[in-house]
C-alpha cells in the first residue's frame, strides 16, 4: 500500500464526511421521530355525514361567515377560516363539558 500526502488527506476527509454524514442522520432521525410521535398523538379527522333542512344548513354556514368576517373586523389576525366542521366540532366539545343541568337547559332551552 502506498502512503503519500494525497492519499492520507484523502482519506481524513472521508473520514470527516463520514462522521458529518452520522451526525446529521442522527439529528434527522431525531426530529423525524419527534414528528412521528406527534403526529400519531394528534387524532384524524374523517368524513361523516349529518342530515340538516336547507334552512339548518344555511344557518350554519351564515355562522362560519359571521366569525370571518367579525374576525377580520376586529383584526383578531385569525390565520384559519372557521367551516362547518369547526362549528360542530366547537359545540360537541362545549356539550360534552357542559353539567348535566346546563346540558339540558342548553337543549330544551
Amino acid at each position: 500500500m502506498k502512503f503519500n500526502r494525497q492519499s492520507l488527506k484523502s482519506s481524513e476527509k472521508k473520514v470527516k464526511d463520514i462522521d458529518s454524514f452520522i451526525d446529521g442522520a442522527d439529528a434527522k432521525n431525531t426530529a423525524d421521530v419527534n414528528k412521528d410521535s406527534l403526529k400519531m398523538k394528534r387524532e384524524l379527522t374523517k368524513p361523516v355525514s349529518i342530515s340538516l333542512t336547507e334552512t339548518d344548513r344555511k344557518t350554519l354556514d351564515n355562522q362560519a361567515k359571521r366569525f370571518n368576517l367579525l374576525s377580520y373586523q376586529l383584526e383578531l389576525n385569525y390565520d384559519k377560516q372557521l367551516n362547518r366542521s369547526d362549528i360542530v366540532r366547537f359545540i360537541s366539545n362545549k356539550l360534552a363539558n357542559m353539567s348535566d343541568e346546563d346540558f339540558m337547559e342548553f337543549i330544551i332551552g
